[in-house]
């Protein structure tokens, strides 16, 4: 190689000294003999480590957790157990569902704006939560790998107290760890909600949406919404844009929750006109769980929770603005627990440490409190409700 490369600058009329004949020797031999990545190492770099669903399941029966009673309370980055508040130091707990009698809990933390991880924890543990499954979001589809190696793909990627929820435009698939995926087709003309408040998991009901209610609307399309939301708050239509649906026996609850409350409204460049009445050029409006003075009330997601309680699963809802439901959903009994014409101001329903459901609700100095909404619905008389076969 030395002589050749000698000759070869010979022929251009350059005399090379040894040294520089040596330099040169060593520069092509270092090229010839890099390492190259064979398929196994471009494997191993570019899959995580696999874990089967035995293994994974068995992972989470191990892991230890607080001894009931058990509190478990809403935050809005991360949630609190017992008192305590718990955040993932990955990012930020974006959404997340728990299971007050076992202590289940499952929660997605924002990696970066497009990705999301699906994370087990038992309430109270000390120890380091599980992955069960990642996701990535690209042109509004989900596509998620699960630990154990399972892709799944949705428009919704939600969690359930023990696995995880995915929306697609006519089905849902729930992924439970040790136990794999099931598949569910939704009724005609609905859609699955983005946010579900209550226990997925362990009643088998999702929140459904009416499909029209689920497109997205401009904000001079707002007012229109909110002039058209006073109506459902007083009384005056019922605009059942949502439907309790059970995925294993088909059985659905139409609901009279407008879908026009989702949005709140922000207003800008405002000037008086006249003596307490402002005038604003701007409105824009947009989807929120929460407004500058706490909850947003008028959101579905806080209009409609079920829960697997003691005594079998049970829904509660704060129907047509001025309305508080509740309803048996072993049976279907329904009954009234509150109304007032004018509109309800509190509406907080939570799962008790010995495994029962309360309600609070009603309007200022005049609440009432249900420390078992089980207990409560045998009691009163039943309401006609709308149920139907799908």
């Amino acid at each position: 190689m030395a002589n050749a490369i000698r000759a070869g600058y010979k022929e251009r009329g350059i005399d090379l000294t040894d040294e520089q004949v040596n330099a040169m020797v060593q520069k092509s031999m270092g090229k010839l003999m890099k390492p190259v990545a064979t398929s196994s190492d471009i494997q191993e770099k570019n899959t995580h480590p696999l874990i089967s669903e035995a293994a994974l399941s068995d992972a989470i029966k191990k892991m230890s957790g607080a001894s009931a009673p058990l509190k478990i309370e809403e935050r809005k980055d991360g949630f609190i157990v017992n008192g305590t508040p718990y955040v993932d130091a990955e990012g930020k707990i974006k959404s997340y569902a728990f299971d007050v009698i076992n202590g289940d809990i499952t929660y997605l933390v924002e990696q970066s704006k497009n990705k999301q991880s699906a994370k087990y924890i038992k309430a109270g543990s000390s120890d380091e939560a599980i992955e069960i499954a990642s996701g990535t979001r690209e042109n509004g589809i989900w596509s998620i790998v699960t630990t154990s190696g399972k892709k799944l793909s949705g428009e919704i990627f939600s969690p359930m107290p023990r696995g995880v929820l995915l929306g697609r435009e006519s089905a849902v698939v729930r992924y439970t760890p040790g136990q794999g995926t099931k598949t569910s087709a939704l009724p005609e003309g609905y859609a699955l909600a983005p946010l579900q408040h209550g226990n997925v998991g362990a009643t088998g009901y999702v929140l459904l949406e009416v499909a029209s209610a689920s497109e997205k609307k401009d904000s001079a399309s707002g007012l229109l919404d909110s002039v058209k939301n006073l109506g459902a708050i007083f009384g005056i239509n019922e605009k059942s844009d949502y439907a309790l649906f059970n995925l294993d026996t088909r059985n659905i609850y139409p609901l009279n929750i407008s879908s026009n409350g989702k949005n709140i409204h922000t207003y800008s460049q405002c000037y008086q006109k006249k003596l307490g009445i402002n005038v604003c050029d701007q409105m824009f409006s947009f989807e929120s769980l929460y407004s500058k003075t706490g909850k947003n009330m008028t959101h579905y997601y806080w209009l409609a929770d079920w829960q697997k309680t003691n005594k079998g699963p049970v829904l509660v809802a704060m129907e047509g603005g001025g309305k508080a439901t509740a309803i048996n959903l072993s049976t279907g009994k329904k009954v009234l627990a509150y109304e007032r014409t004018l509109g309800i101001s509190t509406f907080d329903s939570k799962v008790n440490p010995d495994g029962s459901m309360s309600l609070r609700t009603g309007w200022i100095a005049d609440m009432k409190d249900i420390p078992d909404v089980s207990a409560f619905i045998s009691e009163q008389p039943e309401l006609l409700i709308k149920t139907a076969e799908k």
